[in-house]
């Protein structure tokens, strides 16, 4: 987990009081069940489910005389990544299973199934981003 980036970061992006070595026991757990639930590669399945969760812009506040207008700007992967990663835990939060590896795995199988409610905010961000898509301004 030390050596793959994009673990490195789920684990640093769901560690709590600096209990790592747990969190990464935790993922490992998921990561277990995805391969129970899958019969392949779960490194794959979590990529995959990230990669459709993942914004491709945000809206930014900014003033324009005495009006604040939210303007679409790009994402850097990094950040299209963790915002993907905590919709992804809120989602699994309303989750029944007790233990939080159950939960996660269940939420990515979710994402990849396209019954998640983390690809609605998705898609509720997309909609609010063609809308405000006039405030783009070229400097």
């Amino acid at each position: 987990m030390r050596s793959d980036i994009l673990l490195a970061q789920i684990v640093n992006t769901l560690m709590r009081d600096g209990k790592k070595t747990r969190t990464q026991r935790q993922i490992g757990e998921a990561l277990i069940e995805i391969r129970k639930a899958t019969n392949s590669n779960p490194y794959i399945v979590l990529r995959d489910a990230i990669d459709m969760c993942s914004p491709l812009m945000d809206l930014t506040s900014r003033k324009q005389g005495s009006k604040v207008i939210r303007v679409p700007t790009p994402l850097t992967p990094r950040q299209r990544i963790r915002r993907a990663l905590l919709w992804i835990l809120k989602a699994s939060k309303a989750r029944p299973q007790r233990h939080f590896s159950q939960r996660f795995a269940g939420e990515i199988l979710e994402v990849i199934n396209g019954r998640s409610k983390a690809l609605d905010s998705k898609k509720l961000l997309h909609t609010e981003v063609l809308a405000n898509r006039s405030n783009i301004r070229n400097k």
